[in-house]
Protein backbone atom coordinates (compact mmCIF):
# COMPACT_ATOMS: atom_id res chain seq x y z
CA UNK A 1 0.00 0.00 0.00
CA UNK A 2 2.41 2.87 -0.94
CA UNK A 3 1.48 6.31 -2.38
CA UNK A 4 3.22 7.93 -5.34
CA UNK A 5 3.30 11.11 -6.55
CA UNK A 6 2.92 11.44 -10.31
CA UNK A 7 6.44 12.40 -11.21
CA UNK A 8 6.43 13.40 -15.44
CA UNK A 9 5.82 16.34 -18.07
CA UNK A 10 1.95 17.34 -17.67
CA UNK A 11 2.67 16.73 -13.53
CA UNK A 12 2.58 19.90 -11.53
CA UNK A 13 5.99 17.98 -9.35
CA UNK A 14 7.90 17.98 -12.20
CA UNK A 15 8.54 18.83 -15.85
CA UNK A 16 6.89 21.99 -16.72
CA UNK A 17 7.45 24.61 -14.08
CA UNK A 18 6.42 28.67 -13.69
CA UNK A 19 9.89 28.64 -11.87
CA UNK A 20 12.04 27.55 -14.83
CA UNK A 21 14.26 30.63 -14.55
CA UNK A 22 15.79 29.75 -11.11
CA UNK A 23 16.25 26.07 -11.70
CA UNK A 24 13.30 24.20 -11.26
CA UNK A 25 10.35 23.69 -9.06
CA UNK A 26 11.03 25.57 -5.59
CA UNK A 27 14.42 26.20 -6.55
CA UNK A 28 15.13 22.89 -6.74
CA UNK A 29 16.51 21.57 -10.17
CA UNK A 30 15.02 18.81 -11.70
CA UNK A 31 16.89 16.15 -10.69
CA UNK A 32 16.95 17.03 -7.17
CA UNK A 33 13.40 17.45 -7.05
CA UNK A 34 12.97 13.69 -8.24
CA UNK A 35 15.51 12.96 -5.61
CA UNK A 36 13.69 14.16 -3.11
CA UNK A 37 10.28 12.38 -4.30
CA UNK A 38 11.84 9.06 -4.19
CA UNK A 39 12.76 9.77 -0.76
CA UNK A 40 9.52 11.01 0.18
CA UNK A 41 8.28 7.48 -1.18
CA UNK A 42 10.61 5.46 0.34
CA UNK A 43 9.94 7.08 3.62
CA UNK A 44 5.92 6.68 2.82
CA UNK A 45 6.56 3.04 2.25
CA UNK A 46 8.89 2.46 5.19
CA UNK A 47 6.21 3.90 7.23
CA UNK A 48 3.47 2.15 5.88
CA UNK A 49 5.17 -1.15 6.50
CA UNK A 50 5.40 0.23 10.23
CA UNK A 51 2.00 1.01 10.35
CA UNK A 52 1.29 -2.77 9.16
CA UNK A 53 3.68 -4.02 11.93
CA UNK A 54 1.81 -1.89 14.05
CA UNK A 55 -1.40 -2.89 13.14
CA UNK A 56 -0.52 -6.67 13.21
CA UNK A 57 0.38 -6.22 16.80
CA UNK A 58 -2.63 -4.31 18.01
CA UNK A 59 -4.47 -6.98 16.70
CA UNK A 60 -2.45 -9.49 18.92
CA UNK A 61 -2.66 -6.98 21.56
CA UNK A 62 -7.11 -7.26 21.48
CA UNK A 63 -7.14 -10.48 21.14
CA UNK A 64 -4.59 -11.13 24.23
CA UNK A 65 -6.89 -9.06 26.13
CA UNK A 66 -10.01 -11.08 25.13
CA UNK A 67 -8.87 -14.07 25.89
CA UNK A 68 -7.47 -12.44 29.25
CA UNK A 69 -11.14 -11.21 29.86
CA UNK A 70 -12.69 -14.81 29.38
CA UNK A 71 -10.18 -16.55 32.08
CA UNK A 72 -10.92 -13.71 34.68
CA UNK A 73 -14.63 -13.82 34.04
CA UNK A 74 -13.94 -18.37 34.05
CA UNK A 75 -12.24 -17.87 37.08
CA UNK A 76 -14.95 -15.76 39.19
CA UNK A 77 -17.51 -18.65 38.63
CA UNK A 78 -15.30 -20.87 39.72
CA UNK A 79 -14.74 -18.39 43.37
CA UNK A 80 -18.28 -18.23 42.86
CA UNK A 81 -18.86 -22.05 43.29
CA UNK A 82 -16.30 -22.33 45.76
CA UNK A 83 -17.51 -19.70 48.12
CA UNK A 84 -20.97 -21.22 47.97
CA UNK A 85 -19.45 -24.45 48.92
CA UNK A 86 -17.48 -23.06 52.13
CA UNK A 87 -20.83 -21.42 52.76
CA UNK A 88 -22.60 -24.78 52.73
CA UNK A 89 -20.03 -26.25 54.82
CA UNK A 90 -19.74 -24.10 57.43
CA UNK A 91 -23.23 -23.95 57.91
CA UNK A 92 -23.55 -28.02 58.05
CA UNK A 93 -20.60 -27.77 60.57
CA UNK A 94 -22.38 -25.30 62.67
CA UNK A 95 -25.89 -28.18 62.67
CA UNK A 96 -23.26 -30.82 63.91
CA UNK A 97 -21.90 -28.55 66.43
CA UNK A 98 -25.83 -27.98 67.76
CA UNK A 99 -26.91 -31.67 67.67
CA UNK A 100 -26.18 -33.84 71.04
CA UNK A 101 -22.56 -35.06 70.15
CA UNK A 102 -21.59 -32.42 68.44
CA UNK A 103 -19.40 -31.55 70.67
CA UNK A 104 -17.17 -34.45 70.32
CA UNK A 105 -17.58 -34.49 66.57
CA UNK A 106 -15.94 -30.81 66.29
CA UNK A 107 -13.04 -32.16 68.40
CA UNK A 108 -12.80 -35.44 66.13
CA UNK A 109 -12.67 -32.97 62.90
CA UNK A 110 -9.88 -30.74 64.48
CA UNK A 111 -7.97 -34.12 64.87
CA UNK A 112 -8.28 -35.22 62.05
CA UNK A 113 -7.06 -32.08 60.07
CA UNK A 114 -4.13 -31.89 62.53
CA UNK A 115 -3.35 -35.25 61.62
CA UNK A 116 -3.57 -34.48 57.67
CA UNK A 117 -1.45 -31.07 58.56
CA UNK A 118 1.37 -33.00 60.35
CA UNK A 119 1.36 -35.61 57.34
CA UNK A 120 1.81 -32.96 54.74
CA UNK A 121 4.26 -30.46 56.71
CA UNK A 122 6.23 -33.64 57.68
CA UNK A 123 7.57 -34.09 54.26
CA UNK A 124 8.75 -30.35 53.80
CA UNK A 125 10.85 -30.56 57.84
Amino acid sequence: MSYRRPVGSNSPYGGHSNNAGNGGYGGYSGGGENALMSQNDDHVDQLSAKMSVLKEISLQIGDEVNYQNKMLNDMEGDFDKTGDILGNTIKRLGQIAKSPNGFWMCWLMAFVVLVLFYIIFSRFF
